[in-house]
């Protein structure tokens, strides 16, 4: 996929966050090194960003508020929150057949698991936050290990 078929993909697969939660498509962060290959939507009270990774055989969601105080890191890895909520979903992997189109499975998998697993971080509840960021510190502070 190239960026514009990734974006929109990601908007139909995640589209349930603005008919369900009121977020809209954002900007990408403005940051120095920032993915392309991303699509992101916000409430004013939760952030979601979608990204391609792994040179297209995978797919990372980052989550974060909008307040500060809620932020020990930049973003927290929804795989982090998964691993709390249900260690037992099952996500697929890429396999030695597959071919960059996995990250379409990959997006709606990770949507449904967003949608199943998310509902109090997508309604502005960060409770889970300190848990997500101590996952994050007993990675060395690597966001993704």
């Amino acid at each position: 996929m190239n960026v514009e078929q990734f974006r929109k993909y990601g908007r139909q697969a995640f589209r349930f966050l603005v008919e369900e939660y009121g977020f809209r498509e954002t900007a990408l962060p403005d940051a120095k090194f920032v993915n392309e290959y991303m699509v992101c939507f916000s409430n004013g009270v939760t952030w979601v960003g979608v990204e391609g990774i792994n040179y297209g055989f995978g797919i990372d969601v980052r989550l974060a508020s909008h307040d500060v105080t809620h932020m020990k890191y930049p973003t927290y890895c929804f795989q982090d929150l998964l691993d709390l909520h249900s260690p037992a979903f099952p996500l697929p992997t890429a396999k030695r057949t597959d071919t960059r189109e996995i990250q379409k499975s990959l997006m709606d998998h990770y949507a449904a698991a967003l949608r199943i697993h998310a509902k109090d971080v997508l309604l502005g509840d960060f409770s889970v936050f300190p848990q997500l960021a101590e996952a994050i510190t007993s990675r060395g502070g690597r966001p993704n290990a």
